[in-house]
């Protein structure tokens, strides 16, 4: 069973609740405290007395804070005490930013089918590119009974982490990461093996008599599979006897979450690295993903330059968008239906055990060469 929860900013007052809300969780304002008054919030949020009134009466309505006439709003707890549901749904969830990026939905689907074998339903969250409804989200799974969690989540940025692996912590439920992990979690994940990826591409590429190779992904200090790729691309050309020239490689922050057009950011960044490899004697480039990839071959259109024959480009996913590309590309085929199921594998056992407890356990999984036109 797929159920989609979408969870929307909306009103004015849910806006300043969800802020208030966050604020109190962060420890911002802790119990015994009071939180700022109604007329400084009114000018902080640009809301009337009215708006911030009425997000601080709901507040108290759960039992977050107490009013006091004369002294002002107190803080009772942090968080909302829930109550367990009675219905027994013996479902886990899969929560991730969204289910058009098709490395997610094939994780998803190799989840949903181990879990299924195993008779559990499976809750499928969507949060957006905003990690903190993903915790909002992780807070309220209790009401529905879901025994264990699967995350292939938002990453929130580094000075985030400690307030999101507490938060994760105080949610008291199994969890794994799916497909996509973020370093410091102390929780167990399921990641594609990136060393291998750069490792097997470039082996293919030396083996085709190709000896410039250029590098060019994305980057991001606490995701553990795309450092990976970058140490595989340098350690195999040393391997290889190959000469490493920083030139030739550009790892780019990503701040792309545009499901809709996921290769707009690849190929702007993309213009920039053929201009920054322009005149060195390139031969290939290999790209971490079929986005920047494709991005790449997209943007070696537009300038007349001809794949293979001018640069040959090779990726990493074997998205269905490779195969049916213009230049139809070579890559690295990532398992990610095995790693959705390996995921609840590993969840399963963690529920029915009862060990799951600041478990950092990392399992990579590897992949293989897709030959296509474009290498």
């Amino acid at each position: 069973m797929w159920l989609v929860m979408r969870v929307e900013t909306g009103s004015k007052v849910e806006i300043v609740y969800q802020a208030l809300a966050e604020r109190l969780s962060a420890g911002i304002w802790k119990v015994g405290e009071y939180i700022s008054t109604e007329e400084a919030l009114a000018r902080e949020f640009g809301y009337g007395r009215n708006t911030i009134s009425k997000a601080i009466a709901r507040m108290a309505h759960e039992g977050l804070v107490e009013r006091k006439k004369r002294a002002g709003t107190r803080v009772l707890q942090s968080e909302v005490r829930r109550e367990r549901t009675s219905v027994d749904l013996n479902a886990v969830a899969f929560i991730c930013p969204s289910e058009q990026h098709e490395g997610i939905w094939r994780t998803i689907r190799g989840f949903q089918q181990a879990a299924g074998e195993k008779k559990r339903r499976t809750l499928t969250l969507t949060t957006g590119s905003d990690y903190r409804k993903e915790l909002e989200i992780i807070g309220r799974l209790v009401e529905f009974d879901v025994q264990g969690v699967a995350m292939n989540g938002v990453e929130p940025l580094p000075e985030n982490v400690t307030h999101f692996q507490k938060r994760l912590q105080e949610a008291s439920l199994p969890m794994i990461q799916a497909g996509a992990a973020c370093l410091g979690l102390q929780i167990p994940s399921v990641i594609v093996d990136g060393f291998h990826a750069s490792h097997t591409m470039i082996h293919y590429l030396f083996d085709k008599g190709v000896r410039r190779i250029g590098y060019f992904d994305t980057r991001a200090p606490i995701s553990p599979w795309i450092l990976p790729r970058y140490q595989g691309y340098r350690w195999t050309l040393a391997e290889l006897g190959l000469v490493e020239d920083p030139r030739l490689v550009c790892a780019r922050e990503s701040k792309c979450n545009d499901f809709n057009d996921p290769l707009a950011e690849s190929k702007a960044f993309a213009r920039e690295y053929l201009d920054q490899i322009k005149g060195l004697n390139v031969e290939a480039v290999v790209c971490g993903t079929d986005y920047w990839a494709l991005g790449l071959i997209a943007a070696a259109m537009e300038r007349g330059i001809e794949v293979p024959r001018d640069l040959m480009v090779t990726g990493v996913d074997d998205y269905a968008m490779a195969s049916s590309a213009p230049v139809p590309l070579t890559t690295y085929r990532v398992p990610f239906e095995a790693m959705g199921r390996k995921s609840y594998e590993m969840l399963e056992e963690m529920i029915s055990t009862g060990r799951w407890r600041k478990v950092e356990t990392q399992v990579q999984m590897r992949g293989e060469v897709v030959i296509r036109n474009s290498a």
